[in-house]
């Protein structure tokens, strides 16, 4: 299930406003490539210009500044996947279904954005990065504190490890998602390790918190 519109190719004969979308599209697309390559501080618009095949004036008649690209950024290509992700989640009363929806979601984003958790190391998760108030501001805060407690009654309960930190779960699992994923190139070079199969990776993350949430 896909969670954004793929955008077609453009067909002669189609309108202009739609030649426009298109542009402002690929803007969209170089920006979010050089910045999980490169970093926001260390990209300019004359570069993202040259990648999408427009004009650094383009650039500017789309979003006015800087600061209007990282919102949109923001506003069209993170907040969909995070709202994707946390879609009713905080209304799922199973520990186990919580995480399977959870973990299944943000692999799906993962598949549909490669470039995410370069883009997220970088400029979010870090201190400093460009995105990361903006992160902050549209995180749902409510829902991740609601599954918490989903997850704290469930161990008074004894349903779950009691050794566990309840309120870290949703974010370990985040952890056991994403760091592989950035630090693949580095440990393969290490390791030797084959390139990461999405799909076998995803069953050994939540065969991983299923061993750890019931020991």
């Amino acid at each position: 299930m896909k969670t954004t519109a793929v955008q077609k190719p453009l067909g002669k004969g189609r309108p202009k406003a739609q030649a426009g979308e298109n542009k402002r599209e690929r803007i969209l697309d170089s920006a979010v490539y050089l910045f999980a390559k490169h970093g926001v501080s260390e990209t300019t618009v004359a570069q993202i210009a040259k990648k999408s095949g427009v004009t650094s004036a383009m650039v500017h008649y789309y979003f006015k500044n800087w600061d209007g690209l990282l919102d949109t950024v923001m506003a069209e290509r993170i907040v969909p996947k995070i709202k994707y992700v946390w879609d009713g989640i905080e209304k799922i009363n199973s520990v186990p279904e919580i995480l399977t929806v959870f973990i299944d979601r943000f692999f799906t984003i993962m598949e549909e954005e490669p470039l995410f958790p370069e883009l997220w190391n970088r400029e979010i998760f870090n201190v400093g990065g460009n995105l990361r108030e903006r992160f902050i501001n549209y995180y749902p805060v409510k829902k991740l504190q609601a599954v918490q407690q989903i997850f704290v009654q469930a161990q008074k309960q004894g349903q779950i490890n009691p050794h566990l930190q309840a309120t870290h779960i949703i974010v370990s699992a985040i952890g056991l998602i994403i760091f592989p994923l950035i630090a693949h190139d580095l440990l393969s070079s290490l390791l030797k390790l084959s390139a990461i199969d999405k799909e076998k990776y995803k069953q050994h993350v939540k065969s991983l918190i299923e061993k750890g949430l019931y020991t």
